[in-house]
């Protein structure tokens, strides 16, 4: 159990009841994770939403690199739901089962893919020194744009600010998913 209660549809008003439904759209019928949190102030859930639909969908820079960036962050604050979501996601859009393995436990992956390696390291020093050298961000422009950078950034701020949500909420994972350590 969550420190917050479930949400009812059925109690909603109709602004958060139609966010709602584009979230349940969205997301195969589901409303969890963060999206109850939000729903408590739908304007805010409007505009995760939003942001969602454009940024976290469909990233310019694709969803294998995307999903990287976010078990990097959600790796970083142990945030168990966030690491749940999105592991499976993250094999199924190409990260190698071996570097998800490393990433859960803390150690660098040995990455085959440059464009991968770019992304691990900008989302861990961003995370770890709170910004980002010269040189970092040298090899990521060299790889993956001005846009793909901010993109990359912007995801990864998105999801830090998931994580926290998820564990200030302490928003749980089912009983049979290996937690994080």
């Amino acid at each position: 159990m969550s420190r917050l209660p479930e949400i009812d549809p059925a109690t909603l008003s109709p602004f958060a009841r139609e966010i709602y439904d584009e979230i349940a759209q969205d997301h195969r019928g589901h409303v969890r994770g963060p999206w109850p949190i939000e729903l408590r102030v739908p304007e805010t859930a409007k505009a995760y939403h939003d942001l969602y639909r454009r940024l976290c969908a469909h990233p310019n820079i694709g969803r294998r690199l995307f999903e990287l960036m976010i078990l990097v962050v959600a790796r970083h604050y142990t945030a168990q739901f966030e690491w749940f979501a999105h592991e499976r996601q993250a094999l199924e859009n190409g990260i190698s089962p071996a570097v998800i393995e490393e990433i859960r436990h803390r150690r660098v992956p040995t990455f085959e893919k440059d464009d991968e390696r770019i992304v691990y390291e900008t989302t861990r020093e961003l995370m770890e020194q709170h910004r980002l050298a010269d040189a970092t961000y040298a090899r990521a422009l060299e790889l993956l744009s001005e846009e793909g950078i901010v993109e990359l950034i912007v995801g990864a701020g998105t999801y830090v600010s998931i994580a926290l949500q998820l564990n200030a909420f302490d928003i749980r994972i089912p009983a049979d998913v290996r937690p994080l350590e």
